[in-house]
């Protein structure tokens, strides 16, 4: 093992092809946890833990398993995403380096000046604070997780867009802090029509997200 510290946590739905491909990929490198939501697929890779959910708990999950874990870092990483060794080594590092941040390939900033998720903009793959770290592939101190997590992330409950958001946010307003995103290089695996992007409400309901905890919090980005 390289990563001996960190947990890469992926989340499979319906695309059991590219997660037994990410697996296969990080087998031995760093532990790995793959948490199937909603289905009872019986796998076995060896260095490789598997959970079966009983039920659909939707995204927020993967920060669930995080708060839980008994390592110092997570990974957590999408099932269409395939980074490089190098990549989930430079997250490690730089979430060591600001231990109350997220750490991300994809971030979305101008928090401030939008009046809708289509006005936040992207930034992808490239050094950079930002206001929200996009949880394609995304780093956090795992005690720095536990710190925020029963007061500003589990009253939501099992929240169905944006549990990214909500984290992001939590982390913002508790430390008083930006996010940040890395220059790197990843590769995209299909997504065969179940991504919950594709949604047509999926914006709307992100943004619901954003606007929520501004309210609840009187939130100012700092």
């Amino acid at each position: 093992m390289i990563l001996r510290d960190t947990q890469l946590i992926i989340l499979n739905y319906k695309r059991l092809e590219n997660v037994l491909r990410i697996a296969y990929t990080f087998q031995g490198f760093m532990p790995i946890l793959v948490v199937n939501n909603g289905n009872n697929t019986k796998l076995e890779v060896s260095k490789v833990l598997f959970h079966n959910n009983e039920q659909n708990k939707w995204c927020i999950d993967r920060w669930y398993w995080a708060n839980k874990s008994k390592f110092k870092y997570s990974i957590i990483l999408d099932d269409d995403i395939l980074p490089t060794k190098h990549c989930l080594l430079k997250l490690r590092k730089t979430v060591e380096k600001y231990p109350t941040s997220l750490i991300s390939i994809y971030g979305k900033n101008n928090l401030e000046d939008a009046k809708s998720y289509e006005e936040l903009k992207d930034v992808w793959c490239v050094d950079k604070d930002v206001d929200i770290a996009v949880g394609s592939c995304v780093a956090v101190n795992n005690d720095s997780l536990k710190s925020v997590f029963d007061e500003y992330i589990k009253p939501w409950g099992t929240i169905k867009r944006g549990d990214d958001i909500l984290v992001s946010l939590s982390m913002s307003h508790f430390y008083k802090t930006k996010h940040k995103t890395i220059s790197t290089e990843v590769e995209l695996l299909p997504e065969k029509d179940v991504g919950l992007n594709a949604h047509k409400n999926h914006k709307e309901l992100r943004w619901k997200v954003l606007k929520d905890f501004q309210n609840l919090h009187s939130f100012q980005n700092n």
